[in-house]
């Protein structure tokens, strides 16, 4: 506040300002921010690298180091009771001889479970279809899930360690244990792993927990343990949109999770608890099912519920174990989601994707197929599964057939 002598007070608003011990260096550059503002302000928000997430809260926050080349964005906001005000400084601090700039996927790339947000499973890139060759191979550890292939990099996940190869070469990149400190189950994982803004993201499937290792160096960035409880498992896949990560659990007290990608939470769903039973994002609706024997379409921003239905009252399949184990796959073209039950029927629905809700007039499922988990991918004017034999791949016509 301010007294101009006649009794009358002006509030204050605070200007962001701030200064840097170092602007330019060889990686790792460490440097130390300080906080120049003025106006009292009481919260500050830094962002360090221009990822668009708030990397520090301190009014002087600890050493920040960068580890990868290239020039980056800094910017500080603070904050009082009579306002904010936001200073940033492009291109303000240059890194040289570090690490290679983080990957930015592209169509080629595999970088979450069936390659995409609506697990339709298909990819631009043709695969051999005679005669293929070994090129190399590695022995990454015991693996539950398929690889992630970035840039020039294969990401294996596996019980308890996580290792990077490169993709022409086979050559081993980097490799290191997961979770924490050897507890049984931690560091585990049934869930598929899945990339974003050069940050591997491990669900494990022990201790509630998950957690992000750098894709470059394998360095732990952060780790989140407890959600759910301590015998929760982390066993869905995991999918990154826009800085935010999305993921379920099952057994303890389960739920539905959104965490931005430098660790913090955004929000979270309770639930019946999810195994193997990952989510679609589709528009602004994140849709998956559980073990309620339930479909559910949450605000992807909030969590709030748009609508929930019952598998059993709304599709022509027999009651009974009609949990939902696999993943979500949304067919955009047709306006359809597929997925199948552990009761062994594949079913599809209509999903109108602005309002988020289900067409519950407008349901179709398989004739019995055999108990299964699998996630159906998109297949031309089909939707596609495996059923329990490991072997025999079913169909059902997709709404464009």
């Amino acid at each position: 506040m301010r007294n101009w002598g006649d009794g009358a007070v002006t509030p204050v608003v605070p200007v962001a300002d701030f200064s840097t011990d170092k602007t330019a260096g060889a990686a790792p550059l460490a440097v130390r921010f300080t906080d120049l503002s003025t106006g009292e302000p009481t919260e500050w928000a830094w962002e360090f690298d221009g990822d668009g997430t708030v990397d520090a809260t301190e009014q002087n926050p600890p050493t920040y180091t960068y580890d990868m080349e290239g020039t980056y964005m800094v910017s500080l906001s603070v904050t009082n009771a009579n306002g904010s005000d936001t200073i940033t400084k492009d291109d303000y601090i240059t890194v040289v001889g570090g690490l290679p700039p983080v990957p930015v996927p592209d169509a080629s790339d595999t970088v979450m479970f069936q390659y995409n947000l609506h697990h339709t499973g298909v990819t631009t890139e043709a695969g051999p279809v005679t005669s293929p060759e070994c090129a190399w191979y590695a022995h990454t550890g015991y693996m539950n899930t398929d690889p992630l292939i970035i840039d020039d990099m294969v990401v294996s996940a596996c019980s308890g360690n996580l290792s990077v190869n490169n993709r022409i070469t086979g050559e081993c990149l980097w490799y290191t244990v997961t979770g924490n400190g050897g507890i049984v189950g931690a560091g585990s994982n049934l869930g598929p792993v899945c990339y974003g803004n050069g940050t591997i993201f491990f669900p494990e499937s022990g201790e509630g927990a998950i957690s992000a290792y750098n894709i470059r160096t394998g360095k732990q960035l952060w780790r989140v343990s407890g959600l759910g409880g301590k015998y929760a498992q982390t066993n869905t896949p995991v999918i990154y949109e826009d800085h935010r990560i999305y993921f379920g659990n099952w057994n303890g007290n389960p739920g539905y999770y959104c965490y931005y990608d430098n660790g913090t939470e955004c929000w979270s769903h309770a639930g019946s608890g999810y195994y193997w039973a990952g989510a679609a994002i589709i528009g602004d609706s994140l849709v998956f099912g559980g073990e309620d024997k339930c479909l559910t379409s949450l605000d992807k921003t909030t969590g709030e519920v748009i609508e929930a239905i019952s598998v059993t009252d709304t599709f022509p399949i027999p009651d009974g174990s009609n949990q939902v184990r696999s993943s979500v796959m949304y067919d955009k073209e047709g306006g359809y989601c597929y997925f199948t039950t552990s009761s062994g029927y594949c079913c599809g629905i209509g999903f109108d994707a602005p309002t988020g809700t289900f067409r519950t007039d407008d349901a179709i499922a398989s004739a019995y197929i055999g108990q299964t988990t699998s996630t159906p991918p998109l297949c031309t004017k089909a939707a596609c599964m495996s059923v329990s034999d490991g072997c025999t791949i079913r169909t059902i016509p997709s709404s464009t057939a």
